[in-house]
């Protein structure tokens, strides 16, 4: 069984965004990124706190799913700011 992801995250100049399939959209900018922690087979992409207290606002994004890119032009969008867990 092949699963599908229920969102994709783009990254376009200093911007990053998240589209679900129900239409949600989000944008942010690459500067808000806090942490990249790499879990093996994805990132959680982990954003400054805005908003109420002790909300949290982290992206998944699948290694295996990067159709632009490589894994390295994308680490190297996020140096000094990886975690690795894996």
């Amino acid at each position: 069984m092949k699963l599908r992801w229920y969102w994709t995250v783009k990254i376009d100049d200093e911007k990053i965004s998240l589209d679900t399939l129900d239409n949600y959209h989000k944008v942010k900018r690459l500067s808000k990124v806090r942490k990249v922690i790499d879990r093996g087979d994805f990132y959680c992409i982990c954003f400054t706190f805005t908003g109420a207290v002790g909300i949290r606002n982290d992206w998944v994004c699948q290694k295996n799913l990067i159709t632009k890119g490589t894994i390295e032009e994308f680490e190297k969008l996020f140096e000094g700011k990886f975690i690795r867990k894996i």
